[in-house]
């Protein structure tokens, strides 16, 4: 029978809307199957991109957005969110600062809200392994590493053959000091060996004794800074071991020798020393004042010293000599620096340790030195790796002994630096006996185990 006109009407409208939901159906899918495609190594998005968050200290967002802009570009699928997390202040109150934020974001164990990389001193890798995650052999090795950067960067960031962080810059200790003062007790430049220069600085408080002026701040810790770092190195440079072969506390081992450098150590600021607990303002102060000769210090402080001498107009007259060592002894000076760890708990961290090897390498390292430099400060930091030493040779003569100090640099596995400086503090405040030695020698492998 022939199909009637209303029928075939009918069927030709439900062949329509049958084309149009099938395009429809089809265009899903080929919307969906090309999303997937690109997924890829992502936050859990269907963009296929990777961002990171980067916790830093000192350094600004400007110094650093030119690199991070470098990188995306070659890596389109990935960005790179810095932020300068250091609160500023002083140094110990931004340090307790800074790490109560990091630890209260770790006690929340929220992912979301953790950085992908942040810097620690390194004195606090140990603290935060168990948050932390080491690098690839396949993006950067323990044997590289060792072969290109300063074999402090070795000590404090390679545990088990792996590499738990990597540093933007080093740094170490040196002798800050003003030259007229010198000059007023007949010297031009300073004793590189210890009894010497605990002679000097005694000759100088008692030449300009009567105008308040001090020879040389160290001692104790309460108003003279690094001293812990300082006692660390003296029992270093007399034979004494931090650590045994296991990685733990051993300064007290042989007691006898330790109470006999605590108490050199401690003679500057004793009876006819060159310092006192008692002075009102403390050792950067005082030196910034012109009543104190001799400060040891890292050299960001250098930088600021000329910073602030050049805004004030105080024409001080300030050099920098290296640490003095023992006579007759190898050379050993003391390495502090903050590095960048990855953490364990984000989606993305062989992405993370990828960025990291590359803005850890020459080129980039370059870059940043120069974007860091137009801060219009005396001069930017020492790279960390022992290949590009030269290129900073003779580029600043405040830089020139700390550059010259690197290269027998050491430090050791803390744990939790800032726990131990605690209890070696202590021991600086105490009355130094072999007894105090060995209580902080087991509050020292405390630190070492305390985690988070």
């Amino acid at each position: 029978m022939e199909e009637q006109p209303n029928n075939k009407r009918r069927n030709l409208i439900f062949l329509a809307v049958l084309v149009v939901v099938l395009f429809g159906l089809v265009a899903i899918f080929i919307t969906r199957s090309r999303g997937t495609a690109s997924s890829g190594n992502t936050n859990n998005t269907a963009t296929g991109q990777v961002t990171l968050q980067w916790w830093g200290t000192f350094l600004d967002s400007t110094t650093v957005q030119p690199l991070l802009a470098e990188y995306t570009a070659a890596n389109p699928n990935v960005k790179i969110q810095y932020v300068n997390k250091w609160p500023g202040g002083s140094r110990d109150g931004a340090q307790t600062q800074y790490y109560a934020s990091l630890d209260a974001i770790f006690s929340e164990n929220n992912s979301l809200a953790l950085p992908d990389i942040f810097m620690v001193d390194n004195t606090m890798v140990g603290y935060y392994e168990n948050e932390t995650t080491p690098a690839p052999a396949s993006v950067i090795s323990a044997s590289e590493l060792s072969a290109n950067f300063y074999p402090v960067v070795a000590t404090n960031l390679v545990k088990a053959g792996q590499v738990r962080g990597l540093p933007l810059w080093v740094d170490t200790l040196a002798i800050v000091y003003n030259r007229n003062l010198l000059l007023q007790a007949g010297r031009q430049t300073l004793p590189t060996e210890w009894t010497e220069f605990k002679n000097l600085s005694q000759q100088l408080t008692t030449v300009v004794g009567t105008n308040r002026v001090l020879g040389f701040a160290a001692g104790t810790t309460k108003n003279a800074s690094f001293g812990t770092d300082l006692l660390q190195l003296l029992f270093l440079q007399d034979g004494i071991n931090l650590t045994d072969a296991a990685g733990r506390p051993a300064f007290a081992s042989n007691a006898t020798n330790a109470v006999d450098t605590l108490s050199f150590f401690k003679g500057f600021a004793g009876s006819g020393g060159s310092w006192s607990a008692a002075n009102a303002d403390n050792d950067a102060l005082a030196f910034m004042k012109g009543n104190l000769a001799m400060i040891v210090a890292p050299s960001w402080l250098v930088n600021d010293f000329l910073d602030i001498n050049r805004a004030q107009s105080l024409n001080l007259n300030i050099g920098v000599s290296k640490i003095p060592q023992i006579s007759g002894s190898a050379e050993i000076n003391w390495g502090n620096y903050w590095a960048n760890v990855v953490a364990s708990k984000r989606p993305n961290s062989v992405e993370a340790w990828k960025f990291l090897k590359w803005v850890s390498e020459p080129a980039q390292l370059r870059k940043l030195r120069i974007e860091d430099s137009k801060k219009g400060r005396s001069f930017s930091f020492i790279y960390p790796r022992a290949d590009m030493r030269t290129e900073l040779e003779n580029t600043s003569q405040y830089l020139e002994p700390y550059l010259r100090s690197m290269s027998t640099a050491t430090s050791w596995y803390m744990g939790n630096g800032v726990k131990l400086r605690a209890s070696l503090a202590e021991l600086i405040e105490s009355a130094g006996t072999a007894s105090n030695v060995q209580s902080a020698q087991t509050k020292a492998l405390e630190a070492l185990q305390d985690k988070l």
